[in-house]
């Protein structure tokens, strides 16, 4: 009897290490396509000769498109649709050194960010984390470049 009630909790505990192993495999997964998405908003915007806008709130992401003076979502876009994050994901972003708390400024529809045809962008700082523990930081300058870090506290 002790040894089955071994077993059941070294698989007990196996299970818990393989699900915190998952989330941050999501965690991951969610901040490169994070990465790559916003790579690809710039070079639409570029190729295009449209703005694109960006904006967050505490657990999704969204793209927006200016259209005739106007900010609207992407039309039955599916790569630049909005996203919800994980339970335990949470994005952090940073407009020119000041934290935005809510990606729409007013009640109506305003990016955060904005990328230009030009090239240029509004420049940002995104972090994205999961629990306050594991972390990503994307990094974006006025000119588009980008850089990207991992960190765990």
């Amino acid at each position: 009897m002790v040894v089955v009630v071994i077993i059941g909790v070294m698989l007990s505990l196996a299970s818990l290490s393989l699900s915190g192993d998952r989330r941050e495999d999501l965690l991951r997964e969610e901040a490169r396509r994070l990465h790559a998405l916003i790579g690809l908003a710039r070079d639409d915007a570029i190729v295009n000769l449209h703005s694109v806008g960006f904006s967050v709130s505490e657990n999704s992401y969204r793209f927006l498109l200016k259209k005739k003076g106007l900010w609207q979502p992407f039309a039955a876009d599916q790569v630049f649709k909005q996203r919800s994050l994980s339970h335990g994901m949470g994005l952090n972003l940073e407009v020119e050194g000041v934290e935005v708390v809510d990606g729409v400024k007013t009640v109506k529809l305003l990016p955060a960010v904005v990328f230009w045809s030009s090239g240029e962008v509004t420049p940002f700082s995104l972090l994205l984390e999961l629990d306050g523990k594991q972390r990503y930081r994307l990094v974006v300058n006025a000119v588009g470049e980008m850089s990207f870090d991992t960190s765990t506290i």
